[in-house]
C-alpha cells in the first residue's frame, strides 16, 4: 500500500475533481437535443463575441448575456448549426436550462 503524504492527496483529490467537472461538462454538452435552442460561451480571453459566432454560423439570436462571450441562446434550421457555432468559435455548447443559471449570475454580478 502507497502512503500519500497531505500535498500529495490533495493533488490527486484536485484532480479528481478537475477530471469529474470535465466529464460532467462534455456529458451535458452531449446530452442538448440537435433541435433545441443552446446557450453559446466563447473564450472570454480571446475578446470574440458570442453574437459574432452566432451571426457567423448564420443562427438566430434568443437573447443575450450580461457579458459579450455568452449569448443566452440561438437557434437556427441548419442540421450543421452546431458544427458551424463550434467552427466559429464557440467554446461551449450548453442546454437551454443553463440560461437561467447564467441570467442569475449575471444579475448578481458574480
Amino acid at each position: 500500500m502507497f502512503y500519500y503524504g497531505s500535498a500529495a492527496r490533495d493533488v490527486v483529490f484536485s484532480c479528481t475533481l478537475i477530471v469529474a467537472f470535465l466529464i460532467a461538462l462534455l456529458a451535458v454538452e452531449l446530452a442538448v437535443p440537435p433541435d433545441d435552442p443552446v446557450t453559446i460561451i466563447t473564450n472570454p480571453f480571446s475578446g470574440q463575441n458570442a453574437m459574432n459566432v452566432i451571426a457567423a454560423a448564420k443562427g438566430n439570436i434568443l437573447g443575450a448575456g450580461r457579458w459579450p462571450w455568452i449569448a443566452v441562446a440561438a437557434r437556427s434550421d441548419d442540421p450543421d448549426f452546431r458544427a458551424k457555432l463550434k467552427a466559429a468559435g464557440a467554446l461551449l455548447l450548453l442546454p437551454p436550462i443553463t440560461n437561467a443559471c447564467l441570467r442569475d449570475l449575471a444579475l448578481l454580478g458574480t
